[in-house]
């Protein structure tokens, strides 16, 4: 068994899981397993969700079993999540490759157990500017990572990508660090010039590729760092004819929907936790600047978009000391 640091938090795994930080042993943990295939799979009759993908291909389906929870991806693999979500177990379905697990682990599965554990965890993605930390809300394939990963090669300590963990702090929150990777498509890569050789294969399913910051050179944060503005990003498909850079102050209501709708959850059905964490989004819109950021989804803009959102945050904490 190895032990892995992701954000505050220690995992004890019986595979490796690549991109994560190594870490000493420790007493409180969660355990990863990597098990055989099953035989014969579950039938489940009363699944709590359905996730489909834009396509309306089913990707996700969440039930809640005795004494612990199922997430099936469907035709890759089975997680089983124990009631408390310090056990987590994986049984693919079929031959899967170590890479496609631990992604599913890491990206999708432990998100949502520290939701369901009481965390305020969103579908975003981090860097520390000269005003704090920022992070981008958005749909999968919507730029989060792109954008991050262009901040990060100009030299902006990257704290996440694809989910951020913020915590309430004694001045506002913080956004606690996840790992030191991004995960870009080919393209993406290309233009930020980074070669194939440079990343590894993210899932056997996708031609997205991993890229481990840490050993590039590229600065990660490993620290909580205290956070103030969120920006939200509209569709790619929104912004098709135009090469304008639009930032937009979000409504109240509009920045509440944003973070519910962008926050991981397991048990969608749990009163009590969804309670906790309307009131917990409830707190972050109250506390946190959240705007609308529209610009077309061109590689060479992208320092114009960096440009742009630097140049606001310039502008909001010149408003704020008057």
């Amino acid at each position: 068994m190895t032990f892995y640091r992701l954000c505050d938090f220690l995992i004890e795994s019986n595979v490796i899981l690549s991109g994560l930080l190594a870490a000493g042993k420790a007493d409180t943990r969660q355990t990863f397993r990597l098990r055989p295939v099953r035989p014969s799979f579950l039938v489940i009759d009363n699944w709590l969700r359905h996730q489909k993908l834009p396509d309306g291909t089913e990707w996700l389906s969440v039930a809640r079993l005795k004494g612990e929870y199922l997430l099936r991806f469907t035709n890759l693999a089975d997680f089983t999540v124990s009631a408390d979500g310090w056990q987590i177990n994986c049984y693919p379905h079929g031959n899967i490759v170590n890479e496609t697990a631990s992604h599913l682990l890491l990206d999708q599965v432990i998100p949502a157990v520290l939701a369901h554990q009481g965390e305020l965890v969103l579908h975003a993605s981090g860097v520390v500017s000269d005003y704090g930390a920022i992070a981008f809300l958005g749909e999968s394939g919507s730029g989060k990572s792109t954008l991050c990963a262009g901040f990060n090669r100009a030299g902006f300590p990257q704290l996440s990508d694809d989910f951020l963990l913020l915590r309430a702090s004694k001045d506002g929150f913080v956004a606690v660090p996840s790992y030191p990777g991004l995960r870009l498509w080919p393209d993406s890569r290309t233009a930020l010039k980074w070669e194939a050789a440079d990343t590894t294969p993210v899932a056997h399913y996708t031609t997205k590729e991993r890229l481990d910051t840490s050993s590039h050179g590229l600065p990660f944060c490993s620290v909580p760092v205290p956070i103030t503005t969120l920006f939200v990003l509209t569709s790619p498909d929104e912004t098709m004819k135009t090469d304008q850079v639009s930032i937009e102050p979000l409504t109240h209501q509009d920045a509440f929907m944003a973070l519910l709708k962008y926050s991981f959850r397991l048990d969608i059905s749990d009163r009590e936790r969804n309670k906790k964490a309307f009131r917990d989004i409830a707190e972050t819109v109250s506390k946190l600047k959240l705007f609308r950021l529209s610009y077309p989804r061109k590689m060479a803009m992208l320092p114009q978009v960096r440009t742009a959102i630097l140049e606001h945050l310039a502008t909001e904490e010149r408003a704020m000391e008057k």
